[in-house]
């Protein structure tokens, strides 16, 4: 429906940001190399690895980063062929960012990184969303695991291939309104570096990620809609 309305040039019920800055904030962080390799190009790097000792429940509430041993720096996280540089300069993709030149080097395999946010007041009138940044085009990005409070409500298996797609992350529905009505949510994000490219064929280490809270206001049919499920 929001596809729609910008068609005709309304942009009034589009998604926006929301909330804290988060796309430049500061994140607890931690990178490494897993022991489980994968050494073929071909297929996604997304997959169960071992985590460091200390860091097993990364994604917890009261997980302590800085007793783990975790840093902390400034989102995004990325590189390009172990550099601090834009993906793609060009990007004009909302749902992804890449265009923007990572704050902090992402210079190991498995990124894991999580903060916890105070949070205003969801609105009725208002639908909301998580976004996982950094893949919105074709050959872009990899598997993502994203948690809430300590629970696990987005998964991706792998990153994009032919024609990208939409935004990655999680709605804020009935379901996950509860997590937030103490005014402040734990975010937790787990990812890979991508290594591979066009046809599946082997390239340098890729990868951007940031995330964000964005909100779109109902139109009067939408609030229409969702006042007659609700009755």
């Amino acid at each position: 429906m929001i596809s729609f309305y910008e068609l005709v040039g309304i942009d009034e019920f589009g998604w926006r940001p929301f909330g804290p800055e988060m796309k430049a904030a500061e994140w607890s962080y931690l990178t490494f190399d897993p022991s489980e390799k994968k050494t073929e190009p071909e297929g996604d790097r997304y997959r169960p690895v071992t985590l460091p000792a200390g860091s097993e429940n990364w994604f917890a509430v009261d997980f302590d980063a800085a007793t783990a041993g975790w840093k902390t720096a400034k989102a995004p996280f990325g590189q390009k062929d172990g550099k601090l540089e834009a993906l793609i300069p060009s990007c004009k993709v909302s749902h992804c960012g890449c265009e923007v030149t990572p704050a902090t080097l992402w210079d190991k395999e498995v990124l894991l990184m999580r903060q916890t946010f105070e949070v205003p007041k969801l609105d009725a009138d208002h639908r909301y969303r998580i976004v996982v940044g950094g893949a919105g085009h074709a050959w872009s990005g990899e598997g993502f695991a994203l948690y809430v409070n300590g629970k696990l409500v987005s998964e991706a298996n792998g990153g994009y291939y032919k024609g990208g797609g939409q935004a990655r992350g999680v709605l804020i529905l009935n379901d996950l309104m509860p997590e937030f009505e103490s005014g402040k949510v734990t975010l937790a994000v787990k990812s890979f570096l991508r290594q591979n490219g066009h046809r599946n064929k082997a390239a340098a280490p890729s990868g951007h990620l940031s995330v964000w809270l964005e909100s779109a206001k109902l139109s009067p049919i939408a609030a229409g809609m969702a006042a007659k499920m609700e009755e």
